[in-house]
């Protein structure tokens, strides 16, 4: 998922007071995860091949993935009046 996207989907429905504490709670994650990441799949490397730690990588990625999936709500889906587009083609010609 697009880092922009997911940025979005954090804020959507949340009081312009949280949101805040909300984007900081999240970089802080991220940069966690960062910061860990690499040392995590080191150790798993230097305890395994490189196969299985592919294979360990992998599987979280697709566990997080469906974990996704299943508990951030929908996008909503926004669509611009015919006019916008119409006038942004006349701009192009």
């Amino acid at each position: 998922m697009n880092i922009t996207v997911l940025l979005s989907l954090i804020l959507i429905g949340v009081r312009a007071e949280v949101q805040t504490s909300r984007m900081g709670l999240y970089q802080s994650i991220f940069s966690i995860g960062l910061m860990f990441g690499p040392m995590i799949s080191g150790f798993v490397l230097e305890s395994t091949n490189l196969k299985i730690s592919y294979f360990i990588m992998a599987s979280a990625i697709l566990i997080m993935g469906l974990l996704s999936k299943r508990l951030l709500p929908e996008p909503l889906l926004i669509e611009r009046p015919i006019e916008a587009k119409v006038s942004s083609e006349r701009r192009l010609e």
